[in-house]
């Protein structure tokens, strides 16, 4: 570590330190503990190295973070600043802070690091500072340490999957965070105990269910009541939860399968189950599913939520397929060359919802309008604040006639989604939008060598001057035009960014929007899941003009736009 050499040129070593410590390490590798070590380091190199200067740029720690993986934030973060130039030396209390895993250690000292031309320097296990000594780096040391360092990986690994197994065989819950419904005791982290306001969540669906709602009809209702999802709830609550589970506009909807998911969980009824998915091993920390002959199952092993009598209920109307849930809702289907029964007169729809509850409403005050029965065959809707007040107007229609104009609007919006999709589908053969989408790609690619030839040319830049090649003027003006040639790429770099995106989340529009009413094609009679999925609101306006709120109506502009854009290019071609 003090060996000396001749040195010709001065130099500035933007120097960091990296610290990272895994959950199952001991204490005395604490992040504190390795940050103490490495000031030492760093305050005995700097003072027996009087010739070139050392400049503090940040230190980076990755706590709770394996050495196998490589999707370590501030790892990341800081090869990031490497390539960008802003840091040239890294400290390390060993080569295992660096990575367990081998062959991207090696890769790293022997390879990116000499590309990048960044000083590596580790204090032990093994001694390596790779300017004072940079043949070090290929010595026998290197491979030897790092296979004992992912060997010690392997071992923990296999040591840590035999603690859990047991624990799980016991009937304790090991979970880093409990599911919806319950959390950890405070007292005993391997138990739970209820979450009274989720539990009543938990039996306003059931309810729900057994009132033959949707699971889509349920998630509708729990939005309109402004009930968090349960990511949102533990947000709320301060709870752990599953970053993967948040909405990424911050809206913490619930969904049809969210819904699903929630009722028909065997924990419903207190039975613990773990071991569903495990990590394919200790290097490849992807995950994959266990069949249910491997699961970890212990009967009463956490409070239950649903009696068994409940859940088997529930169950069951899960399983119902579209037509039995119809059925079973009892929710009157309506032919085309029928009228709308009334089903206050014939009593089947006793608390049950009618086929439009929900959906239509006044555009004047926004309100629900109600539903009349008649003595006649049929029952028509009325705005509700000019039924209890007297105010607004009525904006009255029959049922039945109601429900001819939704029906040929959305015939219409089906065969209109179906012909867009073919169009779309034959757009995106084309040669030029194929060639459109390479261009971009090749286009990116071109501006990112650009800026990294200009990065590399900024990085030669101060050394030309500090060896007089160039003057003081000429080095400034050169990187005042290197700056602005670097800043103007990576605004051009965006452009084609957003363009790319843009092209991209047409297609998952497409997909999103077009399937969603194409999956009906072919319907003969309107019930509630197909208006559920269709439609956001049914507005009835003076003399019976009906404006029907389709759903995604954002992707279907946009898929407008885009169909225009293909057109003009074709056109053009």
């Amino acid at each position: 570590m003090r060996e000396t050499k001749k040195q010709a040129v001065k130099k500035t070593f933007h120097y960091c330190m990296y610290l990272r410590k895994s959950s199952e390490e001991e204490d005395s590798r604490s992040i504190g503990n390795q940050k103490e070590v490495l000031e030492g380091v760093i305050e005995d190199i700097i003072s027996n190295d009087p010739f070139n200067n050392y400049v503090y740029v940040d230190t980076f720690k990755d706590e709770n973070y394996t050495g196998t993986d490589s999707e370590r934030p501030d790892f990341k973060r800081m090869l990031q600043m490497m390539a960008q130039g802003k840091v040239n030396m890294i400290v390390v209390t060993d080569l295992s802070r660096l990575s367990r895993n081998i062959s991207e250690s090696i890769n790293y000292i022997q390879s990116v690091f000499v590309m990048l031309d960044i000083r590596f320097i580790s204090y032990q296990l093994p001694t390596i500072d790779s300017y004072l000594n940079p043949d070090k780096i290929y010595s026998l040391e290197v491979p030897i340490q790092s296979m004992m360092n992912e060997n010690h990986c392997a071992e923990t690994s296999i040591k840590v999957r035999r603690t859990f197994d047991r624990l799980r065989a016991d009937g304790k819950f090991i979970g880093a965070f409990a599911g919806y419904g319950w959390i950890k005791n405070p007292d005993d982290k391997h138990k739970l105990l209820i979450d009274e306001e989720a539990k009543e969540i938990m039996h306003l669906m059931k309810d729900l269910l057994f009132q033959y709602n949707s699971c889509n009809q349920i998630a509708k209702r729990l939005n309109e009541k402004g009930i968090l999802s349960p990511a949102g709830h533990k947000k709320s609550k301060g709870m752990k939860h599953n970053s993967v589970m948040n909405n990424i506009d911050g809206s913490y909807l619930w969904s049809g399968v969210s819904v699903r998911k929630m009722l028909s969980r065997p924990e419903n009824v207190g039975d613990l189950v773990q071991g569903r998915q495990k990590v394919k091993s200790y290097k490849i920390h992807t995950k994959v599913k266990m069949p249910e002959t491997e699961w970890f199952v212990t009967k009463d092993g956490c409070p239950a939520i649903f009696t068994r009598e409940e859940q088997s209920k529930i169950n069951k109307l899960l399983a119902m397929n579209f037509r039995e849930m119809q059925k079973e809702k009892e929710i009157r289907e309506v032919p085309m060359d029928m009228p709308v029964n009334d089903e206050d007169k014939t009593g089947s729809g006793k608390n049950k919802p009618y086929l439009f509850s929900g959906f239509v409403r006044c555009p004047d005050c926004n309100r629900a309008m109600n539903r009349k029965g008649t003595k006649k065959s049929y029952g028509y809707y009325i705005c509700s604040t000019y039924k209890n007040y007297g105010t607004c107007s009525k904006h009255s229609i029959r049922e039945d006639e109601l429900a001819k104009i939704v029906y040929a609007a959305i015939k219409q919006q089906i065969d209109v989604s179906v012909e867009m999709s073919e169009l779309i589908q034959s757009i995106n053969e084309t040669p030029i939008m194929k060639k459109k989408n390479f261009d971009y790609h090749t286009q990116k690619k071109k501006l990112e060598s650009e800026l990294y030839k200009i990065a590399h040319y900024q990085k030669g830049l101060y050394q030309d001057f500090k060896d007089g090649l160039i003057s003081k003027e000429e080095y400034l003006d050169l990187k005042k035009d290197y700056t602005e040639q670097a800043e103007q790429i990576r605004k051009a770099i965006e452009n084609v960014e957003t363009e790319l995106s843009t092209m991209q989340k047409v297609v998952e529009q497409k997909d999103l929007y077009l399937e969603h009413f194409i999956k009906h094609q072919g319907f003969d009679k309107l019930n509630r899941d197909m208006l559920t999925d269709l439609i956001d609101a049914i507005y009835i306006y003076e003399n019976k003009n009906v404006k029907i709120k389709f759903s995604f109506e954002d992707e279907y502009k946009n898929l407008i736009a885009y169909m225009e854009e293909g057109k003009n290019l074709l056109k053009n071609e």
